[in-house]
């Protein structure tokens, strides 16, 4: 089983702090902010069409939705949300 927090975890943390620490410095705090939340909102609709793929196609093959309806409903919702986002 990996542990939580592992020394590479741990290394990568500190290199992404002190990146977001040096841009600070250069550039308005607000648009790090806002370019970060861009990377994590492109991550989340990735990681939702992913899954969402992978159920679409066992469900295919066997006939059996093994996704909860509440998560099914947060990533459907965050896939049709986060581009709507992005279009503002």
């Amino acid at each position: 089983m990996k542990k939580f927090l592992s020394t590479e975890d741990i290394i990568r943390g500190i290199i992404v702090i002190v990146l977001i620490a040096f841009a600070s410095t250069k550039y308005d705090l607000k648009n790090i902010i806002l370019g970060l939340l861009v990377i994590f909102g492109m991550t989340l609709l990735g990681i939702s069409l992913v899954i969402l793929y992978q159920e679409f196609i066992s469900y295919s093959k066997n006939r059996t939705w093994e996704l909860s309806q509440t998560k099914t409903i947060i990533l459907v919702s965050s896939i049709i949300l986060i581009p709507i986002v992005f279009i503002r």
